[in-house]
């Protein structure tokens, strides 16, 4: 949860880190060094959600019948949905803070057995 709820305050805040480091335009702009340094970045975001997902799965905290390396794209695509809806959303609707809650509460019902937190 810590970790979820960590990347989405960072692609969501103020400094709009979340729209340049997913950006498809950064990609194109760096040059070929670039694009390796940000395709390697991108890797190694979604290695270090798959070693999370993988220690649940070893705790046996993983929801059964799922694999962590099916739910990596799950996890970084919620992230990621952050980054669209900053652009988006309407300062009307609900904090940042209750739109992570949510969010967090759909994935651990999807991810986590149970009885998991």
């Amino acid at each position: 949860e810590r970790v979820f709820r960590r990347r989405v305050e960072l692609v969501s805040g103020p400094t709009a880190l979340g729209h340049l480091v997913f950006s498809e335009q950064l990609v194109h702009a760096t040059g070929e060094i670039g694009r390796q340094r940000i395709r390697a970045w991108r890797a190694r975001s979604a290695g270090f959600v798959r070693t999370c997902l993988d220690a649940l799965a070893a705790a046996g905290r993983l929801r059964h019948g799922l694999t962590a390396d099916a739910l990596v794209s799950v996890v970084q695509g919620q992230v990621l949905g952050f980054v669209v809806e900053r652009a988006i959303v309407d300062p009307s609707e609900p904090t940042l803070e209750t739109r992570i809650d949510e969010a967090w509460a759909t994935l651990r019902l999807l991810i986590l057995e149970p009885d998991g937190r």
